[in-house]
C-alpha cells in the first residue's frame, strides 16, 4: 500500500473515531434531557461552602436563613439536571441550554459572591459581618439587610445596589462602565476609574476616594 494511501485511512480513521468521541460525549450530556423544552424544578444540597461562584448565567436569590442549605433551580430540563453544586459555585457539568436559570440559595452564612455577565443577584435579609461581591460583565446585585464591613469588586458594566444595605465602612475598586449605590455610615474607600460611578447615599464620617479617567464618586445626599 502506498504512503499516500495509508495516510488517507490513517485520517479517515481519525475523523471516525472523533465523531465517535462526541457523539458519545453528547449522548452522556443528554441522557437525561427529556427535552430542551420542558420547564423543571430541581433541589440540590448546599455545600456548606461560605462562598457564592455563579457558573451560569441565572436570576439568583439568596435567602441567609439557619439549618441545611440548599439549591432550588428552575429552567429547562436539559440546563437544570445537568446542574452540579461544588465549593461554592454552581455551575452546569455538561451541555445546557444557555437559558437563564431561576435559583434560590438558602444558607446560613454565604459571605461572598462572584457574578458573570448576563447574571442577577438578590441579597435577602443579610446580617454578617462582612460581605464581599465582585461582578463581571453586565451582572446586578441588590443587598438588604446589615453588615460590618464591604468590599466590592467591579468590571464591565454592572450594576451593584446596596442603598438598602447598613454597613460602617466600604472599600470599593470598580472600573469599566459600572455603578455601585452604597450607604457606608463610618468610612469609605472608593478607588474609581474608566466611565465607573460610585454613589454615596449617606455621608460616611471620613471618605479616601481615587479617581481615574472619568471615574466619579457622586454625594446623593447633597443633591
Amino acid at each position: 500500500m502506498k504512503s499516500t494511501t495509508r495516510l488517507i485511512f490513517v485520517a479517515l480513521g481519525a475523523a471516525f473515531v472523533s465523531a465517535g468521541c462526541f457523539s458519545g460525549a453528547y449522548a452522556l450530556a443528554t441522557a437525561n434531557d427529556s427535552g430542551s423544552s420542558e420547564i423543571i424544578s430541581r433541589e440540590i444540597a448546599w455545600d456548606n461552602s461560605t462562598s457564592l461562584t455563579l457558573g451560569v448565567r441565572s436570576v439568583v436569590r439568596y435567602v441567609q436563613a439557619p439549618g441545611v442549605g440548599k439549591v432550588v433551580a428552575r429552567g429547562p430540563h436539559r440546563s437544570v439536571s445537568t446542574l452540579v453544586v461544588g465549593n461554592g459555585e454552581i455551575r452546569d457539568e455538561l451541555l445546557h441550554t444557555g437559558a437563564t436559570l431561576e435559583i434560590v440559595v438558602t444558607a446560613p452564612a454565604i459571605s461572598s459572591f462572584r457574578l458573570g455577565a448576563g447574571s442577577r443577584l438578590s441579597i435577602e435579609g443579610y446580617d454578617q459581618p462582612k460581605l464581599f461581591v465582585s461582578t463581571e460583565g453586565k451582572a446586578s446585585v441588590d443587598a438588604v439587610g446589615r453588615v460590618n464591613d464591604v468590599t466590592v469588586e467591579m468590571q464591565g458594566s454592572g450594576t451593584v445596589n446596596l442603598a438598602r444595605l447598613s454597613a460602617d465602612t466600604a472599600y470599593a475598586s470598580i472600573g469599566g462602565m459600572s455603578t455601585l449605590v452604597l450607604a457606608p455610615l463610618q468610612g469609605a474607600n472608593l478607588n474609581v476609574r474608566n466611565y465607573a460611578s460610585a454613589v454615596l447615599v449617606t455621608r460616611p464620617k471620613e471618605l479616601t476616594s481615587a479617581l481615574a479617567d472619568s471615574g466619579r464618586v457622586v454625594d446623593a445626599t447633597a443633591l
